[in-house]
């Protein structure tokens, strides 16, 4: 009897710890890496889970143990979503940003565009091949030629096929995303100075489209952290958006501090919850 109650523990054990995991997985997938973490259905979805979960753990008699410890893995999971959607974005549009200048995709554009255009007759241009689909179901791409093909594009499809249309005519030219506000756009350098450029149905006339920094600010709201992408470099530019030129980040070494300190915290909850519980 008393081998049997072990075992039963043990089972007990194997499955809190199969639900964290299951749960972690799918919060994360669906709020960091498919960076869902904007939606409020997302959100429901995965308290919803957790809610079962709990519930789930009291109907088999799982012990205060085994429910503290699930609990503490959620509230890690949860914490862990902000830093891996912005660590998820970053490295996306890093990737993207140094594939841009390949002479694959340059010469793919100046064929399609055959003549030379400016950086305004661009926007004109992508505005009459692309149609704006806000669909969850829309694939985004990450190539330009796709995006293209695709004919269908959000605010991150419209960036990266600009700043590849602007390269094919010989333009300096960098991606921006409002990293926790769900938009980017573009930087063209024009007379040796970085002009905003959005080439995304806004609602607004085109000439608020290019120039007008202040323009999410007074439409939406100022960006928390907005990163330029270019090649290889990534740029702090929040405080060219922002009327109080504020910035949420203002060195790298900032970035390195502060991922650092959040990892020591959900390492410390844990070494002192997880495997300290009373």
């Amino acid at each position: 009897m008393q081998r049997f109650k072990q075992s039963l523990n043990k089972l007990k054990w194997l499955y809190t710890i199969a639900l964290a995991v299951s749960f972690g997985l799918v919060a994360i997938t669906e709020l960091s890496i498919n960076s869902r973490w904007m939606s409020i259905w997302s959100w429901v979805l995965c308290g919803s889970l957790a809610l079962i979960l709990l519930v789930g753990c009291f109907i088999l008699g799982l012990s205060k143990k085994m429910v503290k410890m699930l609990g503490i893995c959620f509230l890690v999971t949860f914490l862990a979503v902000l830093p891996l959607f912005a660590v998820n974005q970053t490295m996306t549009y890093q990737g993207i940003a140094r594939s841009l200048g390949s002479s694959r995709e340059i010469d793919y554009f100046r064929n399609v565009l055959r003549r030379s255009y400016n950086y305004t007759e661009l926007i004109q241009w992508e505005s009459s091949i692309l149609r704006w689909n806000s669909s969850s179901s829309m694939i985004f791409y990450t190539d330009p030629i796709e995006i293209y093909e695709y004919h269908q594009a959000r605010c991150g499809g419209y960036a990266i096929l600009y700043a590849e249309l602007c390269i094919s005519q010989g333009y300096q030219c960098r991606i921006v995303i409002n990293v926790f506000g769900d938009h980017a756009w573009d930087e063209v350098k024009i007379d040796g100075n970085w002009t905003r450029v959005d080439a995304s149905p806004t609602g607004a006339p085109m000439s608020e489209n290019i120039g007008h920094p202040l323009f999410y600010e007074e439409r939406w709201h100022a960006p928390i952290l907005a990163l330029a992408f270019e090649s290889s470099s990534i740029v702090d530019v929040t405080s060219n958006y922002r009327s109080d030129h504020g910035s949420l980040l203002s060195a790298s070494t900032i970035v390195i501090v502060l991922m650092g300190t959040w990892f020591a915290v959900c390492i410390f909850i844990i070494w002192k919850k997880l495997f300290h519980l009373t």
